[in-house]
């Protein structure tokens, strides 16, 4: 019988209060970037492959480049990250929009910091799905991208958490009326 898709797992709790760690990484032109320069504006599909030469990972990323416009709608940027050095995202580069936010992650520092983070293995693919503040709020891994939740299936989680109230993250029920009280 055949596995059924990933389509993600909403985080609750605690943890979707807490931003992910912070790492410098580097752009795939070998400028550092700060990942917390979108704190506080937009929301971020986060995609950190399991290795430069894996050529799933690349097409999960040209599909997530493919599909800025939808995450623009959804209020939300793709950063796509890569394990190396610049060269090794640059390496990326040919397939992807000229605006495509492609990284570097020299010696896997951020994923690992990433995954421990969510309580994930970083020796796979992930896609973390990532408030306006930074938290996370769904993750999907696999050992390979194609195990990976569909980017349209993140597309609709990013719109979905656009709509959430921004001061409790949409973890505090709203408030029900008084008894007796319209």
């Amino acid at each position: 019988m055949p596995e059924a898709p990933n389509v993600g797992r909403q985080l609750h709790g605690e943890i979707t209060t807490r931003p992910i760690p912070l790492h410098d990484v580097l752009t795939d032109s070998g400028a550092v970037y700060s990942p917390g320069s979108v704190r506080g504006r937009r929301q971020v599909a986060l995609l950190m492959a399991h290795e430069s030469g894996c050529l799933a990972c690349y097409d999960y990323a040209r599909q997530m480049a493919g599909i800025a416009a939808a995450l623009d709608e959804a209020d939300a940027d793709a950063l796509i990250v890569v394990p190396g050095i610049a060269r090794d995202a640059a390496a990326w580069r040919h397939g992807l929009p000229v605006g495509a936010r492609l990284l570097a992650d020299p010696e896997g520092r951020w994923k690992h910091a990433v995954a421990g983070h969510v309580e994930i293995d970083p020796s796979g693919v992930l896609l973390v799905l990532l408030d306006r503040y930074l938290a996370p709020r769904v993750v999907s891994a696999a050992a390979e991208a194609g195990g990976l939740a569909d980017p349209s299936d993140a597309v609709d989680w990013l719109r979905y958490l656009a709509l959430e109230c921004p001061e409790c993250s949409g973890e505090l029920a709203w408030p029900e009326a008084a008894a007796g009280v319209p």
